[in-house]
């Protein structure tokens, strides 16, 4: 890292020990309970699970997505808020992943009849592509692990570059 007169600032070491990675586990793990909860409700009767899902996911997809990718223009290079935002950009897309998931079994549960032929269904809400997103982010989710990464090398960016 360079400073504005071409000096070489060192950098900060990363932080180590078991507080390291509390805030992105916090961050997935808040959001997996909070879908479980929403789904629970949801199967219970008490509340309807598919469109604040639908916008948990959206925001959550949003705040992964858009701060890892404004610092590559100069006037936000050297927002802090933005590179915090974006350290987190795994757990946050993690979790929009898992509203996703919880957001199209909610709507495969709602608003398909099982007894009847599906066809004509999946033609008839549209649905298709969201089943195709879903299969997409589910493989995502199945490539977020450090095990899955090391288990495919460098083939896994090519899923997440989709």
């Amino acid at each position: 890292m360079t400073d504005a007169l071409g000096d070489t600032a060192p950098r900060e070491p990363l932080p180590t020990g078991p507080g390291r990675f509390v805030t992105p586990r916090l961050i997935v793990a808040a959001n997996v309970a909070l879908a479980g909860l929403l789904t629970a409700l949801s199967l219970a009767g008490l509340v309807g699970v598919t469109d604040p899902s639908a916008y948990v996911g959206t925001v959550l997809l949003v705040v992964s997505i858009i701060p890892s990718n404004l610092p590559r223009f100069g006037r936000f290079s050297q927002n802090q808020r933005l590179r915090s935002l974006a350290r987190l950009r795994k757990p946050l897309g993690i979790s929009a992943g898992v509203w996703f998931v919880v957001h199209s079994a909610a709507s495969v549960w709602e608003h398909f009849d099982l007894s009847l032929a599906l066809g004509p269904q999946f033609a008839r809400t549209g649905i298709l592509l969201g089943l195709v997103a879903t299969l997409v982010f589910v493989l995502m989710l199945a490539t977020s692990t450090v095990w899955a990464q090391r288990a495919l090398g460098p083939n896994w960016k090519r899923l997440h570059r989709l």
